[in-house]
């Protein structure tokens, strides 16, 4: 029986991370599009606002995060619901011990935590800056490469 349970529960998984995937590429790929279209349109006084390398990130690095959002999207209303449970298990077989792994878990982790993802932001942020910059570099490269092919 557990082997059985184990077997389905794997198979369901399976079938739902591929959906969500799948609903993440389509996703994406009509950002991508819809970017594209868009940035096809834009009026030179527009194009002089938005740089090429600002838009290459919009459809590269911006929808690739939207796209790995999906697969995890049912994290933000189940997690609340398996700490409960998981708690509600815990206080049968320990008791006020529970009160104490709680204690740790809001006191320690949870700044820890966000001292992580301020830097993990900070260090994207300059990534980002980066990529604009290398791509403002290789556009003006093949820009000064047209002109010097015309002559």
């Amino acid at each position: 029986l557990l082997l059985f349970s184990a077997g389905v529960q794997t198979f369901v998984l399976h079938v739902y991370f591929h959906k969500c995937f799948r609903t993440g590429m389509r996703v994406r790929s009509a950002l991508l599009t819809s970017i594209y279209k868009k940035s096809l349109k834009l009026s030179p006084s527009a194009r002089q606002k938005k740089t090429t390398g600002e838009i290459v990130n919009l459809m590269s690095a911006d929808c690739q995060r939207l796209q790995n959002l999906f697969p995890y999207l049912h994290v933000v209303w189940s997690s609340p619901y398996v700490i409960v449970l998981s708690l509600i298990f815990l206080w049968a077989q320990l008791k006020y011990a529970v009160f104490v792994a709680v204690g740790v878990i809001l006191f320690i982790m949870v700044p820890l935590t966000n001292f992580v993802a301020k830097r993990i932001k900070s260090v994207q942020a300059e990534v980002m800056k980066a990529k604009d910059e290398r791509i403002r570099a290789t556009g003006e490269a093949i820009a000064s490469m047209k002109v010097i092919k015309l002559y």
